[in-house]
């Protein structure tokens, strides 16, 4: 699935650097509350040595445009990232919004590329392709074929000096409808309220950080075509802007390209920036709240240094043995000793005018909160003043190292190397910054971390409550008239250059494209009986090793449903002689990621490992197989944790979606009718015993038949004899279980709809959900393909229907999950409320318009599909992670070897009639519908639509009386 293009960043303060998830998916599944900057990731070092860096060249055009290039040779793609230094700290009053609400339009084609900005980069396969807003800046970025650099520099040219002619009234209209979905979209989760209240408490009225970034509606609303047009005059020149170019490129051919295409571009006004103001609590402040939610969760935060100041990094460091990792301070107090959490976490990150220290806890069940904040009060207390131990520091120290590492594989996207380049370069005006932050990593010492904390954290604090109760509505703020904003004039020292370029003959064409290139697969048998699968990358000193097993949530027993998941998720809290901190505190010691989990047909344990820790890492992973402790007590406690996840799980709207549907849609007592996590549900994961995770254990982590899958740097003659020395002597217990065939099931003969009731809800999550054949089937390319034109990326029917021409949902796709039996197809929409009914009727007709062929596929659509599939896929798998992912599923699937290419050469194949025959197999007659709304104001309306037998069933798929 293609990812949406604007990521709001909703934050209280520097700590919320990244925002509300878009994707229904991401939504759904959870995801870390709190992801830190790319140069907070990049800062996760202690060495930075000549192998393990991000060298750079640098130049500037007459007009001010700073370009950043960086080489690697590894894939034939480059990295696109130009940032603007523009952010909601730069919103008058009365124009909150405006920064997040231009990067939606600078989406939307430009005066000699009407229509959408993707287009043209979907055709040349362009992967990691968004734009994001935060407080500080706006940056969009993509990874391109080499060969398409030309038109991606062209793009990105002709928005950055082509774009006030291709704004008007209607897209300014369509945006602002997006943006106020996405904004609804946030507000809708389970502490969704948050963020907002946060900024409030932590800042000023009137401070550049008292709004959040995605702004009012009241703001938006008031937002006129002349507002919008002279927001983008002042801050949208090539002076105000950093472009990086990483990856297959250098500096003579970045030079003469920028040059070509934004030379000629005026500057704009030098806009006066916001001075660090880091506004501190004269004493602690507390807000209480209620929410829908299912269990109290504690926010405690303090604002700290900005960005580029040494103190950020102390901080970090202080930060992760707090509350950092599975054995940091916090998680061994609250979680192991007094068990008073289900989770908790502490985190630093940093903005342009200041920074700060967060901790989340969720509170267990049955648990007064008052006794976690106290204990909590206490651990900061006893780390304050007696500073971390000389262990605690390397161990932190060794975690940034190993993160810094594998951070910079990657070239672009979110966190890549282009984006830690630019964020130095926009914030400090030093595109190498992170080398003084690995510098101040490595060498703080203990009494300057406490010194550092003690300046920050002995000021007041922020605590926020939320409680389990009804929501009550924020007030929004009125609408008010901003001030006149008086433009000063362009520094005359910004020059342009000549150009000849004719930009009225439209975007450059793209005429050829590098050929994939897939590391071939070494094989090899180990004498435990595993097969060996070896894929040399040698661009980071990093080995990533996945062993995959059978099993798999569709073995879980109806009554033990969660037992496969639960118990490889057990896998690493404890081995042999190291309990869950002790084997923590060794794979941290190794800078080493480990753990283990189950899909919906298999078992996994995966291992990432610094190459000059390859062999006690093996050893460790190695342990973590053969001998797991399941201690009673981890049982217990994990146990409550992941019970706590289900309900939170429940509690999302989507999340409640994703857990009914499988059930519905295989009927009771199939092996898959299970919730698509494979979380399993409260009653079967009580209920689970050491005697029920020892035999998941014994029957499907066992060598024989299993296949180990090595990626990264290193080589047969080095890999396989460390592996034989580690695995070689393992045998399974006993005879292995055989894999039962999984049944299949028939379509129901009519529409069914399934409603389940979120009170007070301001969007409606709808989902359409139809068995299809297995992943296995020989149907599978062309059906998927057709279900991309449909709703599998950006450009699809149900997006650009909903998102881009109705503007009631921020996004609409549709996917298949792979299987091993019959999979399902989903298509869903999250959608405002008042528009759930029509939003019904559009997603109805585009399915059954597009299956029954009275709307076929069209060539364009095929062609355009085609050439991402297939243009896209060097930069697919650009990772050693994405590399091992391709390779899993050859292994699962049974494919050949080289599959990534004869896949390739499918897809080419593909006719328009052979996509519109695959589309055939979606029936509209016979979908499952699930909507999760406020029932109060849909359910009615939903009835009287007629889409099938309606039924209203809570969030376990248990029918209401």
């Amino acid at each position: 699935m293609s990812p949406t293009r604007s990521h709001a960043t909703s934050r209280p303060a520097a700590f919320l650097r990244q925002g509300l998830l878009a994707l229904a998916l991401t939504t759904a599944l959870g995801g870390g509350l709190f992801a830190p900057p790319a140069h907070a990731e990049a800062a996760k070092a202690t060495k930075a040595t000549a192998t393990v860096d991000i060298p750079y060249e640098e130049f500037t055009l007459p007009n001010g445009l700073r370009v950043i290039v960086h080489t690697d040779r590894k894939a034939p793609i480059v990295a696109v990232n130009i940032w603007y230094h523009v952010g909601s700290l730069d919103e008058p009053k009365g124009r909150t919004g405006f920064a997040h609400l231009f990067e939606h339009l600078m989406f939307n084609g430009s005066e000699n590329h009407p229509g959408e900005f993707f287009d043209p980069f979907e055709k040349v396969g362009a992967t990691n392709m968004n734009g994001t807003t935060n407080s500080d800046r706006t940056n969009y970025f993509q990874n391109v074929p080499t060969t398409a650099l030309d038109m991606a520099l062209w793009m990105e040219s002709d928005r950055m000096g082509h774009l006030l002619g291709a704004i008007d009234q209607k897209t300014l209209d369509e945006q602002r409808g997006v943006v106020q979905n996405e904004k609804r979209q946030g507000e809708n989760q389970p502490y969704g309220q948050v963020y907002e209240v946060m900024t409030k408490a932590l800042y000023p009225a009137g401070h550049p950080y008292s709004h959040t970034v995605i702004g009012s509606m009241a703001d938006l609303n008031a937002a006129s075509l002349e507002d919008v047009k002279n927001w983008f005059r002042t801050w949208y020149g090539p002076n105000n802007a950093v472009l990086v170019l990483a990856g297959d490129i250098d500096v003579e051919t970045a030079k003469q390209k920028v040059a070509k295409y934004f030379g000629d571009i005026p500057a704009s006004p030098t806009m006066s920036k916001p001075t660090p103001d880091i506004v501190t609590l004269d004493a602690p402040k507390r807000i209480e709240m209620q929410d829908n939610v299912p269990q109290v969760r504690i926010y405690r935060g303090w604002n700290i240094a900005k960005y580029g100041d040494p103190d950020v990094e102390r901080m970090q460091l202080f930060a992760q043995v707090l509350g950092g990792s599975k054995s940091s301070r916090l998680d061994q107090r609250l979680l192991h000793q007094d068990k008073l959490v289900d989770s908790i976490s502490a985190s630093a990150s940093a903005s342009q005018l200041d920074g700060g220290l967060m901790i989340v806890a969720n509170v267990r069940k049955g648990v007064d909160p008052a006794l976690v904040e106290k204990a909590i009060d206490e651990e900061v207390a006893k780390l304050l003043r007696d500073g971390p131990t000389a262990s605690e520091l390397e161990q932190a120290r060794t975690v940034f190292k190993a993160g810094f590492i594998r951070g910079i594989e990657r070239i672009g996207g979110f966190g890549g190397k282009a984006d830690a380049l630019a964020e130095c370069a926009v914030y400090t005006g030093n595109p190498g910054c992170f080398r003084d932050s690995l510098r101040v990593i490595e060498t703080a010492s203990r009494d300057e971390i406490l010194a550092t904390a003690h300046r920050w954290l002995d000021k007041g604090s922020l605590t926020l409550v939320v409680s389990p109760g009804e929501r009550t509505p924020l007030p929004e703020d009125p609408a008010v008239t901003p001030a006149s904003l008086e433009l000063p004039p362009v520094d005359a020292k910004f020059t342009t250059l000549p150009s000849d370029i004719d930009r009225s003959k439209g975007v450059p064409s793209v005429d050829t494209f590098p050929e994939l290139t897939f590391p071939a697969l070494q094989r090899a048998k180990l004498s435990n009986g595993s097969t060996l699968i070896l894929a040399e990358r040698h661009d980071i000193p990093v080995v990533q090793v996945s062993y995959e097993f059978g099993g798999g949530y569709a073995s879980d027993p109806k009554d033990k449903l969660g037992v496969a998941n639960f118990a490889m998720g057990m896998l690493d809290e404890g081995e042999g002689d190291l309990g869950a901190l002790e084997f923590a505190n060794r794979a941290e010691s190794l800078g080493a990621s480990l753990g283990a989990s189950a899909s919906l047909d298999g078992s996994s344990a995966y291992l990432s490992a610094i190459k000059d820790k390859l062999r006690p890492s093996l050893q460790l992973f190695a342990d973590m197989l053969r001998q797991p402790r399941f201690e009673q007590a981890e049982i217990d406690r994990v146990k409550a944790t992941w019970i706590a996840g289900i309900a939170q799980e429940k509690a999302r709207p989507n999340g409640a979606a994703l857990r009914v549907l499988p059930p519905l849609l295989y009927g009771e007592g199939h092996p898959y009718a299970i919730p698509l996590s494979g979380t399993g549900t409260e009653a079967s994961i009580a209920a689970l015993t050491r005697d029920d995770l020892v035999a998941y254990r014994d029957a499907y982590v066992r060598p024989e038949g299993a296949t180990l899958i090595v990626v990264g740097d290193t080589t047969m003659a080095e890999i396989k004899p460390a592996l034989e020395a580690v695995f070689g002597k393992w045998q399974g217990k006993g005879e292995a279980p055989k894999a039962g065939a999984i049944p299949a099931v028939e379509r129901p003969a009519a529409s069914r709809v399934f409603l389940i009731d979120q009170p007070g809800a301001i969007q409606a999550n709808i989902f359409a959900g139809q068995l299809m054949p297995s992943t296995k089937d020989p149907a599978t390319t062309a059906f998927d393909f057709a279900n991309t034109v449909l709703g599998g990326q950006f450009s699809a029917r149900l997006n650009m229907n909903l998102r881009e021409d109705k503007h009631w949902a921020y996004g609409a796709y549709s996917f298949t999950q792979d299987a091993l039996g019959q999979r399902p197809w989903l298509a869903f929409a999250p959608v405002q409320i008042d528009k759930t009914v029509p939003a019904l009727q559009e997603i109805a007709r585009e399915v059954g318009e597009f299956a029954s062929g009275k709307a076929p596929t069209s060539a364009d659509e095929v062609e355009k599909v085609k050439a991402s599939e297939i243009r896209g896929l060097p930069g697919a798998v650009e990772t050693a992670r994405a590399v091992m992912g391709a390779i899993g599923d050859i292994v699962q699937y049974g494919r050949p070897d080289d599959y990534v290419t004869r896949h390739a050469a499918e897809i080419k194949a593909l006719t328009v009639e052979q996509v519109a025959e695959a589309a055939k197999a979606i029936d509209p007659d016979a979908l499952t519908w699930v909507v999760v709304g406020d029932l109060s104001k849909i359910e009615q309306p939903i009835r009287d639509l007629a889409l099938g037998e309606v039924t209203v069933i809570d969030a376990d798929g248990k029918a209401r009386p």
